[in-house]
């Protein structure tokens, strides 16, 4: 995780970070560095640093919450000890003081080079005592590196959460994955957890407690309860990843229902933009148990109140021997919304024209059974629509 950063010559530092160590004995570079910033105030009184001791997330599964807390806290009050109250700070701090009415200005951690020096002799006490063993490292990061490009983000975990005798019990999984597991699209399990660790809570890094599992679960393997956790548990989504998946599966249903539908007056192709639109209008909600086919059938009655539309017709021909074709011929024609050509020749019956796409099948056994087989039926067209230009006189 950690990583030693190369002195770029500032005296200010804002950040600690801890990221990947390109030599072997560390955690692999692929992965992203954890950052822990600083959350200094200046007030009137001088500068007031600290860094930021709450748990990362990212950390879970590596080490225990405490043992990151005693770090910060000991590197805390090295800041402490090594930050002193200067006439520059203090001139300053006034002047934003009466500026803003008494308010304190926006956190920040600057550090001298003997402060630096003593910052850096702690962490690199603090590796050789604990971090190193675990494969981790840590260094401090440049406050001229703003935004780290390959810093992780929270929003890439996604928690599944089970309750189970009065416990919660949560794991941490990537992003999209859950969903592909459960599905059976994605079948290593490594590609789906982040960690093969059972929490009581993934934010603030709370692991849980082998009595619990032992009571919840009636065994201690985290791997199995993990993937217990993953089949059954509640799968936590935010209100915005809500709403985009709400919207995608809205876009989904107008697509497949364009596809389906025409104008009955033009016999025209409507736009999925317009589909969408009169969705919205009619108020249709979507169900999440139910395929997007399913409701864009449900849907389609529903948007005939408002709209000129209906299900595009499919074009079929079928051929029948005289002799079959003599006592089929009226239970033909009417699964038939329009008859085109009917044709009586010496080779036998020839049918075409336009049938509800929901009469296929029927028409299809009906000419099985009555021809015992030896009949046809031939899909012309799927979609009877009109193609090309409008002209308007």
């Amino acid at each position: 995780m950690p990583e030693a950063q190369p002195d770029t010559g500032s005296d200010e530092i804002d950040i600690i970070s801890s990221s990947d160590e390109a030599e072997p004995i560390f955690v692999p570079r692929e992965r992203d560095p954890i950052v822990i910033r600083g959350v200094g105030t200046i007030t009137m009184f001088g500068l007031n640093s600290r860094f930021n001791t709450e748990y990362p997330p990212e950390l879970a599964g590596y080490i225990a919450p405490e043992e990151i807390s005693a770090t910060l806290n000991r590197i805390n009050r090295v800041l402490k000890r090594h930050v002193q109250t200067s006439s520059k700070w203090l001139l300053c701090g006034l002047m934003f003081c009466c500026c803003s009415l008494g308010c304190s200005m926006w956190p920040v951690v600057c550090l001298n080079q003997r402060t630096v020096a003593a910052v850096e002799k702690t962490l690199d006490h603090e590796n050789v005592t604990l971090y190193h063993k675990l494969h981790l490292h840590w260094s401090l990061m440049s406050k001229n590196i703003k935004t780290p490009t390959n810093q992780k983000v929270l929003t890439n975990v996604a928690v599944v959460r089970m309750k189970k005798m009065g416990k919660r019990f949560e794991i941490a999984c990537y992003k999209n994955k859950v969903v592909n597991w459960r599905n059976k699209t994605h079948k290593d399990i490594d590609e789906v957890l982040q960690s093969n660790t059972v929490f009581a809570n993934v934010s603030k890094g709370q692991l849980a407690k082998r009595e619990d599992l032992a009571a919840a679960f009636g065994s201690e393997d985290q791997l199995e309860i993990c993937k217990l956790i993953l089949e059954k548990g509640d799968l936590q989504v935010s209100d915005k990843e809500r709403q985009a998946a709400s919207d995608q599966s809205l876009k989904e249903v107008s697509q497949l229902i364009a596809s389906m539908v025409v104008n009955p007056e033009t016999k025209r192709p409507i736009p999925p933009s317009v589909i969408d639109k009169a969705l919205h209008e009619v108020h249709f909600s979507l169900k999440p148990n139910r395929s997007a086919k399913q409701q864009a059938l449900e849907a389609i009655p529903k948007l005939r109140e408002t709209m000129k539309i209906e299900r595009a017709k499919m074009r079929i021909r079928v051929a029948m021997g005289n002799k079959e074709a003599k006592g089929a011929h009226v239970k033909l024609k009417q699964l038939f919304s329009e008859v085109e050509v009917d044709d009586w020749a010496e080779s036998g019956l020839e049918l075409i024209g336009l049938i509800e796409p929901g009469n296929f099948r029927l028409l299809d056994d009906l000419v099985r059974n009555e021809s015992k087989g030896a009949g046809r039926l031939e899909i012309l067209s799927l979609k009877d629509i009109v193609e090309g230009e409008v002209q308007i006189s």
